[in-house]
């Protein structure tokens, strides 16, 4: 965090010894308002540790501290060649989202200068990442979508949460060219931007029909970014804004929504304000990705990490991966307890096979890889706030030495798996007050709702009936705890929402 800090101050200095009043180049268009606006974002950053955070919580913070900010139609159409518009004291809703993910993403790298602003916005605004003219800005936002999803900044995740297949029939622009400043006065943009309306109307995406909203809920997170599919023809997306979750339990709008109005979070939930606007039909949800600042070359463990780890063990692992998505949505199988063994060395405390036992490190990395080779493993760490519990967490998960690991599952049988480990030394160390969370197991297929035929064939060679809505805990529940930080990726595990640049 120290480094990070020091970033963020250093870019700060830079900031305000950079700008003019108005600048104004082939690339870049912006004023000392928006570099005193920018100025703020990095020095909330500080203020609330934001660096420390998951991305998608990032992205909600800053957002929401441009609520109040006021509405602009048409943000970026200025005179002249195409350019870098940036403006933060007004935006539509596809600029306020781009900032709060830009903003997010520097913060996460430690990167504030204005400079790395500019690059950052240029990189997420347009194909590819770079200026060519107007047909090179994202236009539509379904190509947005695959562009960024393609660098590596965002995830569609709406078929992983049961989104159903929509295709999109667009011409919009191309038809109605009066409506565009740069097609109106450069007529010969219009057949590139023709060809490229044919191009995403090619592929499928998917999109959860707004009837179907509230029961997808739960798969929605804080700092997700939504995207609303409309009726109207020739269009793809109507509206576009970011997933908070508020007080209510409920995930609300955070956006920018139309002329007249100013960044604000909607009243109603997501699921009711959809079903207010007639032109809404559905919509997409985007995970933003996080940065790889968490790959450091001389990363060293600590005695009380917990290690997530994607074991490919086949359709048992497979099933136990699907019920909860953890960090950064990666499919997580196990977890295992660094400790320091009777010779001081550091090994891992896992329950696994027949018992709670531990392995060497390096035989424990070894047992999945991703594409390049690397161990399928992040390591979460507990936040310094709750450091006076470690050396109890370690002391009592060493107490479960030797113990048989829980074939069935269940709490209070004198067997442990994996999770149910953490949990319990956790609970101990912390004087009986639950460190981590139970909750209702569910064994069921997200999307078929019947019972995962790997988990039927299991416990039917155990003559055992499923503990369906038991109390239970898994690794990617603890890896999305706001108890710990995520300090380091060995390799990338299943499902893990991109890699960046």
């Amino acid at each position: 965090m120290a480094n990070v800090t020091q970033n963020l101050f250093q870019g700060l200095t830079k900031l305000l010894l950079a700008i003019s009043l108005v600048t104004t180049s082939y690339s870049q268009i912006y004023t000392q308002k928006d570099v005193e606006v920018c100025n703020s974002k990095f020095s909330l950053a500080i203020d609330k540790n934001l660096s420390d955070k998951p991305i998608g919580d990032i992205i909600a913070e800053i957002g929401k501290s441009f609520t109040g900010t006021d509405y602009e139609a048409q943000a970026l159409e200025k005179n002249g060649e195409e350019q870098l518009v940036i403006d933060l004291t007004g935006f539509d809703c596809t600029t306020f989202l781009e900032n709060a993910l830009v903003f997010a993403r520097l913060v996460k790298k430690g990167k504030t200068s204005f400079e790395d602003y500019q690059a950052e916005l240029t990189y997420i605004r347009y194909r590819d990442g770079s200026i060519d003219q107007y047909p090179s800005r994202l236009h539509y936002f379904s190509e947005w979508v695959y562009d960024n999803e393609k660098k590596g900044i965002v995830n569609d995740i709406t078929k992983k949460i049961g989104g159903e297949p929509l295709k999109f029939d667009l011409n919009f622009m191309s038809t109605h060219p009066e409506s565009y400043k740069h097609l109106k006065e450069n007529p010969e943009f219009i057949p590139i931007i023709k060809d490229q309306e044919k191009e995403i109307s090619t592929r499928t995406y998917f999109y959860i029909p707004e009837e179907k909203i509230s029961y997808m809920e739960n798969k929605i997170h804080n700092g997700d970014l939504i995207a609303f599919t409309t009726s109207v023809n020739g269009l793809d997306i109507g509206h576009t804004g970011i997933a908070v979750k508020e007080s209510d339990g409920r995930i609300h709008l955070l956006h920018s929504p139309n002329v007249g109005y100013k960044v604000q979070i909607t009243e109603n939930p997501l699921a009711e304000y959809v079903k207010k606007i007639k032109r809404h039909t559905g919509i997409i949800v985007l995970k933003a990705s996080e940065p790889d600042v968490l790959n450091k070359e001389n990363f060293k463990l600590e005695e009380g990490d917990m290690i997530f780890q994607d074991l490919d063990c086949g359709p048992l692992c497979d099933a136990i991966e699907k019920v909860t998505g953890g960090f950064n949505g990666a499919n997580f199988s196990h977890i295992g307890l660094l400790v320091k063994d009777s010779l001081n060395q550091i090994v891992i405390l896992e329950a696994i096979g027949d018992k709670v036992k531990t392995t060497a490190v390096d035989k424990f990395l070894s047992r999945s890889s991703d594409a390049d080779g690397n161990p399928k493993v992040i390591v979460g760490r507990i936040k310094p706030k709750y450091k006076n519990i470690i050396s109890k967490f370690i002391e009592d998960a060493k107490s479960y030495l030797g113990k048989p690991y829980d074939d069935v599952y269940v709490m209070d049988n004198d067997s442990y798996y994996c999770s149910e480990l953490i949990y319990l030394a956790a609970l101990k160390a912390n004087n009986g007050i639950p460190f981590f969370y139970l909750n209702p197991m569910t064994f069921k297929d997200s999307d078929t709702r019947d019972f995962n035929p790997a988990w039927v064939e299991y416990y039917k060679n155990l003559n055992v009936k499923i503990p369906e809505g038991e109390p239970g805990i898994n690794p990617g529940g603890i890896s999305l705890s706001n108890k710990i930080d995520i300090v380091h990726i060995y390799g990338y595990p299943d499902g893990w929402n991109g890699r960046i640049r």
